[in-house]
């Protein structure tokens, strides 16, 4: 019997902290945009590429990326050429290129996504001692860095018409194999660009946990009396 005892207060203890854990904080996304750009080279797309402010009443700002439509990773396509020369006789000469956006808000602010692989075309390069325009393709996937909100003057930045002064493209390229040179860039960058907000919502005032766990354990240490009341009455 005592044994049996000792589970059942474990048992009503256990249901009295899943009844107290506090309400949990969620998070919340809103995207506004488009703004279209194209990139060529080294030369910036000039803004000002202008975007709706967060809404203060949806909850806190706690980041701010450079997004898609669906508020996943930034996406655009690249198209263009990159000069490429091979001095090997005979010419064999492999390349590599990448990309790499940049996007700079009007406050200084700045977000960068991951390199992105270019494919070029041809590669490797068989003509000797000639520039071979090769053409530069892909599509951009991927995340840019996070713009952190935590400071009143980021939130009053965002709060009220945030812009993207320029959209740059770093290109880099370089000789895998063989003796080849690098020529001037034409690669393009375009696509459209987003805003997504990431709020932090607090619980509702109503889903704090009232005085029902308290009430619980109550009960509970009551029942333990009547239990052992009854047992002694047994042994008795």
């Amino acid at each position: 019997m005592t044994r049996t005892y000792s589970l059942l207060l474990l048992a009503a203890g256990a249901a009295v902290v899943t009844m107290a854990s506090p309400a949990q904080a969620v998070t919340a996304t809103q995207t506004v945009g488009p703004q279209s750009f194209t990139t060529t080279g080294g030369t910036p797309a000039t803004g000002p590429f202008t975007f709706a402010g967060f809404n203060t009443a949806l909850g806190t700002l706690t980041k701010v990326n450079i997004t898609n439509a669906a508020g996943s990773n930034f996406t655009g396509t690249f198209g263009g050429t990159i000069q490429l020369l091979c001095n090997d006789n005979p010419a064999n000469c492999s390349f590599s290129s990448s990309a790499l956006p940049t996007f700079t808000f009007t406050n200084s602010s700045i977000s960068t996504g991951t390199l992105q692989p270019v494919t070029l075309t041809p590669n490797p390069v068989t003509t000797f001692s000639a520039v071979v325009n090769a053409a530069g393709s892909g599509t951009y996937s991927s995340s840019t860095t996070d713009i952190a909100t935590g400071t009143n003057v980021l939130r009053a930045y965002f709060a009220g018409t945030p812009t993207l002064n320029n959209i740059s493209t770093n290109i880099f390229s370089t000789p895998t194999s063989g003796n080849g040179f690098i020529g001037n860039s034409a690669l393009t960058l375009s696509g459209n660009v987003y805003l997504t907000y990431t709020y932090e919502i607090p619980p509702a005032p109503g889903a704090v946990p009232g005085p029902i766990p308290i009430l619980g354990a109550g009960a509970a240490f009551g029942f333990s009396r009547k239990l052992r009341k009854r047992i002694r009455s047994t042994a008795a």
